[in-house]
């Protein structure tokens, strides 16, 4: 198919699954309708039965990441698009956006703050077992030698 100059449909004017999957129709449709066989030659790991899920008759309720980005890379070459990697990128954001797994603005807590709580947590917990266990060695009564023979049941004495 020759390059087009109008721009691809966006998908910010998706704010839930159902209009999301709409919009991957609209892209669907933008690139040309081509087959689906076709559309998969475009982009390596995209299937005729994952392009079907996400536009068919009856898509998923919530299109997996990995397809959507492959559906929308396949589109964009099918139709000899400049600038795949950006729009891809766009379409990602925005299904993350709609899952909820926005990425986390300036300031706010992120994954490595996570795991630094986490880490610490796990450092509070074994410096507790550590010191626990310290005290128990610490408090067990001290047997002198005939004591700890005593202590010890007949049939284990050697």
């Amino acid at each position: 198919m020759p390059a087009v100059s109008c721009p691809p449909p966006a998908p910010e004017d998706a704010t839930s699954w159902p209009e999301f999957i709409d919009r991957l129709r609209a892209l669907y449709a933008w690139s040309g309708r081509p087959k689906y066989r076709a559309l998969c030659g475009r982009c390596h790991g995209l299937s005729p039965a994952a392009v079907s899920g996400l536009i068919g008759r009856n898509p998923l309720t919530r299109p997996p990441e990995t397809a959507t980005e492959r559906f929308v890379e396949a589109c964009l070459r099918y139709r000899d698009w400049a600038d795949v990697d950006d729009e891809t990128a766009r379409w990602v954001r925005h299904w993350r956006l709609i899952a909820g797994e926005a990425p986390p603005l300036a300031g706010s807590p992120g994954r490595l703050r996570r795991y630094a709580v986490a880490g610490s947590v796990v450092t509070v917990v074994v410096v507790a077992v550590l010191v626990i266990a310290a005290v128990t060695r610490r408090c067990r009564p001290v047997l002198n030698g005939s004591e700890r023979r005593a202590a010890v049941p007949p049939r284990f004495r050697g």
